[in-house]
């Protein structure tokens, strides 16, 4: 099965990196399932979507019911995705060549 692909605002992918988090919330719905998210499948997580990425495994899923936050104030079904980050694996991203750079 083709790793799991998930794009991460810089503060979340730095907390996944620095290992404080572990868990991903999404709204539940056709890619965030119990079907996609097995338990074993290999998911990259990315910052952003051409940024540094980690490997990492799915361990669990669980679906959370009727969730209220800020993000989802009427409430909404959450996907429960908890991950291990594989032990070398960060990957950056080229840097530009100082020919290419702007001089300002």
């Amino acid at each position: 099965m083709k790793s799991l692909f998930v794009p991460l605002k810089t503060k979340y992918f730095d907390e996944f990196a620095a290992g404080v988090k572990s868990i991903e919330y999404r709204r539940y719905g056709r890619q965030w399932t119990e079907k996609t998210c097995t338990p074993g499948r290999s998911v990259i997580l990315s910052h952003g979507y051409s940024g540094s990425r980690l490997n990492a495994t799915i361990v669990s899923f669980s679906r959370a019911l009727d969730c209220v936050g800020d993000i989802y104030p009427k409430g909404t079904d959450l996907a429960v995705i908890e991950v291990a980050i594989s032990a070398a694996n960060v990957q950056p991203v080229q840097a530009i060549p100082a020919a290419l750079k702007l001089p300002f």
